[in-house]
């Protein structure tokens, strides 16, 4: 368990997979209990959980703009977090209608883990597009592109555009960015923001993205003060 210091609005709880308790008779019964424990991991990502405290009278006060401070408003109903395989497929894309791109990953691919597009990159098909060259590691700032992400998908959906979020695997960086969007544009916990992503699509952020959020939910919920 990591916790934070009292300042803090948030608790990073790392559950473990159990790592006995198997009994194999068979090399039938060792793939299906390989199987069965790649999905346990897959369905609890690794059972990363972000908790967050939720103070009903919080939530109901407005900030200094009259905006209200972090309830639920819904979710955004054209915002895609896909892995790079489909952000390359500019085909697709114009099928899908995607009108924005938002790369989380964006550099050379002789780095694993970058996606090597650019606004060259798709606008012959006249998609609008932004990147940020993140790290997907327990040291890099993502932070720091919270607000131009937020900016970005924001634009989009007000323009009734179909916006695409991406990463390498889709499942970390790109989430992240989703989850401030939602935080910072949607006033959204970041509870119930994670709530809200991982009952469309498995993300995996890691603890240091995790963190960050966190530092982000106490922010907005200080406005309230």
């Amino acid at each position: 368990m990591i916790s934070r210091s009292r300042s803090s609005f948030c608790v990073i709880r790392r559950k473990r997979l159990p790592l006995s308790g198997w009994k194999l008779r068979n090399s039938t019964e060792v793939r299906q209990a390989a199987r069965a424990k790649k999905e346990s991991a897959a369905s609890s990502n690794e059972a990363s959980v972000l908790s967050c405290p939720e103070d009903q009278d919080r939530l109901s006060q407005k900030d200094a703009t009259g905006q209200p401070c972090l309830y639920h408003q819904g979710t955004p109903r054209y915002s895609q977090i896909i892995w790079r395989q489909t952000a390359l497929d500019i085909k697709t894309l114009k099928n899908i209608g995607i009108t924005h791109v938002l790369n989380a990953s964006e550099g050379s691919e002789t780095y694993k883990g970058f996606v090597n597009t650019g606004a060259s990159y798709y606008s012959s098909a006249g998609i609008k597009y932004k990147g940020f060259p993140a790290y997907d590691n327990l040291s890099y700032d993502l932070s720091q592109h919270f607000s131009d992400a937020a900016e970005f998908i924001d634009d989009a959906l007000k323009s009734h555009g179909k916006v695409l979020v991406h990463c390498y695997m889709g499942v970390s960086r790109s989430a992240t960015l989703v989850l401030a969007f939602l935080m910072i544009k949607r006033a959204m916990t970041a509870q119930d923001a994670i709530k809200i992503v991982r009952s469309k699509r498995e993300i995996n952020p890691n603890s240091n993205f995790l963190q960050q959020l966190c530092n982000l939910n106490g922010l907005l919920m200080s406005r309230c003060y």
